[in-house]
């Protein structure tokens, strides 16, 4: 399944397979910037301008619960794929959480950016987490403590997506710089760069082989990389705001400010299918 935050207070949910809309869930408090699948397809969270999360059984549509405790907006979050009770956030204020959704609290801070944390992913294992920030850096964290790891310097511009490779060996970061970076994770040393992108650089993501990379952003464009070979994959109108990668690394998503989500085949570069039908830009996946 495939969960889609739209810019009219709206998420949409969808079957992968035949991109059949599943459910419509209308009329949240305020827009949505960020947006989670918990792994068994369960539970959606979702965040706003309003510093609150709020978790919704995508079965029906309702909000469960409501996490306070960020003191600005969220601009990122993120379930644990080893334990679905645990979610991560990131927030303008600075500040990545982790919380215990069963006690409906915040558990851990993972704080040393000096500016707005723009993006989150946490490893497959639940061990690392990694965060990009506007103070141009991303930082890998260990859960079990909150600690840095590894500070990656280098980008010109903020840190607008992070993605760790499934393996927790590997960071992809994207940057409002126009470039995508190649790092190792624990050292902080980064392996390659590609400065292909002619716009910002809005989401990244990791194919499971751990070395490829999709990247996609204000030009409209997606582009898969790894070290030996850049393809190029169009379709799109609009600006591209989101990628996520099936879990079978066989399909490609995108979301654009086109208001599409596109399906693309990762063997080709066709599109498969369009996920049209929105009023507005399909802002986060």
């Amino acid at each position: 399944k495939l969960a889609a935050a739209l810019g009219n207070k709206s998420v949409r949910i969808y079957q992968t397979g035949d991109g059949k809309e599943l459910k419509k869930i209308e009329s949240l408090p305020v827009p949505i910037t960020a947006l989670a699948f918990r792994g068994d397809g369960a539970q959606i969270a979702v965040a706003g301008e309003d510093n609150t999360i709020r978790l919704i059984n995508a079965g029906d549509g309702k909000t469960i619960k409501e996490l306070k405790g960020h003191q600005g907006k969220i601009n990122s979050l993120a379930f644990s794929l080893k334990d679905g009770n645990l979610l991560f956030s990131a927030s303008a204020a600075k500040t990545a959480k982790l919380w215990d959704i069963n006690q409906g609290k915040a558990v851990r801070d993972f704080t040393g950016h000096a500016d707005s944390i723009l993006s989150l992913n946490v490893s497959r294992d639940g061990t690392k987490l990694v965060t990009g920030s506007s103070d141009k850096t991303a930082r890998v964290w260990n859960v079990a403590d909150g600690k840095t790891l590894a500070t990656l310097t280098g980008h010109a511009g903020p840190v607008s997506s992070v993605f760790l490779s499934d393996d927790g060996g590997r960071v992809a970061t994207g940057s409002a710089d126009h470039s995508v970076r190649f790092w190792e994770a624990v050292s902080g040393r980064e392996l390659q760069r590609m400065s292909d992108h002619k716009a910002v650089v809005a989401s990244v993501a990791m194919l499971p082989d751990n070395k490829s990379v999709c990247s996609a952003g204000a030009d409209k464009s997606v582009r898969v990389w790894n070290p030996a070979a850049l393809r190029i994959f169009a379709g799109h109108q609009g600006p591209i705001l989101s990628v996520a990668v099936h879990p079978n690394g066989a399909q490609l998503f995108t979301a654009s400010a086109d208001k599409s989500i596109k399906v693309f085949d990762l063997s080709t570069g066709n599109v498969v299918r369009s996920l049209g039908g929105h009023t507005g830009a399909v802002k986060a996946m």
